[in-house]
């Protein structure tokens, strides 16, 4: 993998270099540069890969970036310091999200001319007007997308100050939730700042507030999860766990999602982003349970029976049923809801669908361990076949092998009687190919060949010799 790195500034040198010294025309110059830095190992990622622009009046060594222009022309405006300039300067905001969405190399280009801090004062002179401050909002989110290390204490404070100032206002909500969202992506640091900020319960407000508002709902659900997340590679232990525990319990969040579920029932978006946090919060055994005491369980089941043929709503459905299911008692009330003949059906109605087949894997799984007599309901309903039909037609998505070979062997593991149903449908073969295909899930593809009485050979890790000093 490249590792090394250039500016935009050496980038754009070679390009200017092959159409002065060489006459080549601009497509040809920027084609040949990016060949020759990538036969040297260059990580080309966060470069533009296109010839500057002259300036208005021709002067090729002035050249630059369009969005380093439009950049230049929004600090032009904001140091004029004019209110009757406030227009242009929402023209140029517009632009600047346009050339922000063409790509991470124009955001970092953005970052590296100082687009931050130009931004950032942008969204502070339009602090009093809630319609050019959306806009300025989307024009901050669209340059942190993807770079939230370039998120500060000053903006972490103004955009926490917005959300409670505006509270009435929807759409200043929407747009300022979805620039701390994007702030808290792959940041632990950001998230708890934020959290420490109060973000919990101002989310938590904002649901209450906003129950009929489906964007700000789903940006709130979205951001929610994120605080959940444990994504930073650079901090040892992050604290999605604390999040979520505030959320489900401090904050009575369940209960706040489960009445918005009831409430937008037949919504798909709402009903989604509603499962999928849901099954983010439920990291906890008293928390699965009190997910089914609050009529989740009953709200998901109906989905299924009613909504079955619509696949986001089964496979959101599936993936809440997955999250719950780790609580023995709920493991309990999903088979006596009768939700294994309608997770069967789902996956016979959606069959290529990657998603459900995961996720009707991974709560077969989960509802074996343990329990032999939900093995036998599974197997009596048809599930041994339909769970080799997925990874057969799911061959090459991994996710899908892993869960199904975690379903084999929660299925057999305790009722032997149930190795030939499988090995007679083809479990073998299956098995060994997923061993030569996808390495990741070897040791998921050996427990179930284990467990199914096929010749596997285990491996000793580790040996106990002692150390001889």
């Amino acid at each position: 993998m490249a590792t090394k790195r250039i500016t935009q500034e050496t980038f754009d040198a070679v390009v200017k270099e092959n159409m002065d010294d060489f006459e080549m025309d601009a497509e040809e110059a920027v084609a040949d540069a990016v060949k020759q830095f990538e036969s040297q190992g260059v990580n080309l990622m966060n470069i533009i890969k296109q010839a500057p622009q002259a300036t208005s009046d021709g002067q090729q060594s002035a050249s630059r970036h369009p969005i380093l222009f439009i950049l230049q022309n929004i600090q032009d405006i904001l140091n004029n310091k004019s209110q009757s300039d406030d227009q242009n300067l929402l023209k140029e905001c517009k632009l600047f999200q346009q050339e922000c969405s063409q790509g991470p190399a124009y955001r970092s280009v953005a970052a590296d001319n100082k687009a931050y801090t130009i931004m950032l004062r942008v969204c502070q002179r339009m602090y009093d007007n809630a319609s050019s401050l959306s806009m300025a909002l989307q024009s901050l989110a669209a340059l942190i997308d993807g770079q939230p290390d370039l998120v500060d204490n000053v903006g972490i404070q103004f955009i926490m100050d917005t959300l409670k100032k505006y509270s009435s206002d929807s759409l200043i909500q929407e747009s300022t939730i979805n620039v701390i969202r994007l702030a808290c992506i792959m940041h632990e640091s950001n998230r708890q700042k934020f959290v420490g900020c109060d973000l919990i319960e101002q989310l938590i407000l904002v649901l209450r507030n906003f129950k009929t508002h489906i964007a700000v709902i789903k940006e709130a659900c979205s951001t929610l999860r994120v605080l959940t997340l444990d994504d930073d590679i650079r901090v040892p232990f992050g604290k999605g766990h604390e999040h979520a525990k505030m959320i489900a319990s401090e904050c009575n969040g369940l209960q706040l999602l489960i009445d918005i579920i009831k409430l937008h029932y037949q919504d798909t978006t709402i009903y989604s982003e509603i499962c999928a946090t849901i099954g983010k919060l439920a990291v906890r055994n008293e928390y699965c349970q009190e997910v089914v005491d609050l009529g989740g369980l009953t709200l998901v089941t109906k989905a299924l029976a009613e909504r079955m043929d619509e696949s986001m709503i089964v496979a959101r459905s599936c993936s809440l049923l997955r999250a719950i299911s780790g609580n023995d008692d709920v493991k309990a009330a999903i088979v006596n809801a009768g939700c294994i003949s309608l997770i069967i059906t789902a996956m016979d109605r959606h069959p290529k669908h990657v998603h459900i087949a995961e996720q009707s894997c991974a709560v077969f799984a989960s509802l074996a361990l343990r329990h032999p007599q939900h093995c036998a309901d599974i197997v009596a309903s048809g599930g041994a076949d339909f769970i080799l039909k997925a990874m057969k037609i799911h061959e090459d998505v991994e996710s899908v092998q892993k869960q199904g070979c975690l379903a084999i062997r929660n299925l057999v593991a305790r009722t032997r009687e149930y190795c030939n149903v499988f090995l007679e449908a083809g479990a073998e073969a299956i098995l060994r190919q997923i061993r030569q295909k996808h390495k990741h899930s070897d040791d998921e593809a050996k427990a179930a060949l284990r467990d199914l009485g096929c010749a596997v050979q285990l491996k000793e890790l580790w040996t106990g010799t002692p150390y001889k000093g």
